[in-house]
């Protein structure tokens, strides 16, 4: 059965402050253990074991820069993901970032690429394609490690930071590091990419991709994924402005074009309606809009004062470049 969230009270004198501009914070999200473990049962499967979400959580918005983030900053632990990848769809096959990343690579004249975070290979994959690139990953989960060396992949358990003062000498200078959808699941952004900002070459650049937050369909379906235990913070245009900023490197961000306008609306639907998810299609969103008329329209309505980033509707991913101050 569907619950309320705990109610919000107000902020204490010990608010937290943001991880990436140190500003201040006003809470905007409250959950305890067992509501978020009611979500993530209906949302995925049931989990096998209450003791996978042990606490409570908040979320908290950034006055200045705008990014969410978790209080406490904990992650799930290795049960918790390892419940997760479970499911089929944890590692997508491809993702709209690789292509862009291995482009951006070229033009940059990359030779050497440390991935962070490489998971079961899936970007390892799509460079085999540029025999002229060499790619190096990392992990923190053995099996993934395993899959990937069975595939062929030069890869390594450890760490950005282990690898800098344990494998560099050996392995050599690297031309860029990536790292997909690894940022967000990390109570500490600012050091993470100062991390691979230390193992990269003095011309070279580092590659970031996350979730663009609010998901189009976040405001009214939510997204237990883009929470905490998952996710520990959110990010966008102004946030990663600011975590640029924080660690004195120039950025650029790249953004997929997004679903129409009518596709958003379309999707959020479906997903807030769980008759229409399961059946899908346009006729079954047809009947939705016609049944809750209302709610069809607040929604187009939303979707089309969706962000504009630059000059287009945001789309539900981004990849953020950044590399050495101009002199």
């Amino acid at each position: 059965m569907s619950r309320q969230s705990l109610p919000i009270p107000a902020d204490a004198p010990g608010t937290p402050k943001c991880p990436v501009c140190s500003s201040t914070s006003s809470r905007v999200w409250n959950r305890s253990a067992e509501e978020i473990r009611e979500d993530l049962n209906a949302y995925i499967h049931p989990l096998p074991d209450v003791s996978l979400i042990g606490r409570d959580y908040s979320m908290y918005l950034c006055g200045n820069c705008t990014l969410t983030f978790a209080d406490p900053l904990i992650a799930g632990d290795g049960r918790f993901y390892d419940w997760l990848t479970t499911c089929s769809w944890y590692y997508p096959v491809t993702r709209w970032e690789f292509s862009a990343t291995s482009d951006l690579l070229r033009q940059r004249g990359v030779r050497t690429v440390l991935e962070v975070g490489c998971g079961n290979g899936t970007f390892l994959r799509h460079m085999k394609a540029f025999d002229d690139i060499r790619v190096i990953g990392l992990d923190l989960s053995a099996d993934a490690i395993a899959d990937c060396r069975a595939q062929g992949f030069d890869a390594h358990l450890c760490d950005v930071n282990e690898y800098r003062e344990r494998l560099q000498v050996q392995l050599g200078p690297v031309d860029a590091v990536v790292s997909f959808h690894c940022l967000e699941h990390l109570a500490n952004p600012i050091s993470f990419i100062r991390g691979m900002w230390n193992v990269v070459s003095p011309r070279g650049a580092v590659y970031v991709s996350t979730p663009y937050s609010p998901l189009h369909y976040e405001r009214r379906c939510g997204e237990p994924l883009n929470r905490p235990p998952h996710h520990m913070t959110c990010w966008n245009i102004r946030s990663y402005a600011a975590l640029a900023r924080s660690v004195n490197l120039q950025h650029r961000t790249f953004l997929p074009a997004a679903r129409s306008v009518l596709e958003r609306t379309r999707n959020t639907l479906a997903k807030w309606d769980r008759s229409v998810q399961m059946t899908r299609g346009r006729k079954a969103t047809l009947f939705h809009a016609l049944a809750h008329p209302l709610a069809a329209t607040a929604e187009l309505l939303h979707q089309l004062r969706r962000e504009k980033v630059h000059g287009i509707p945001a789309s539900d991913e981004i990849l953020v470049e950044f590399t050495a101050p101009k002199t």
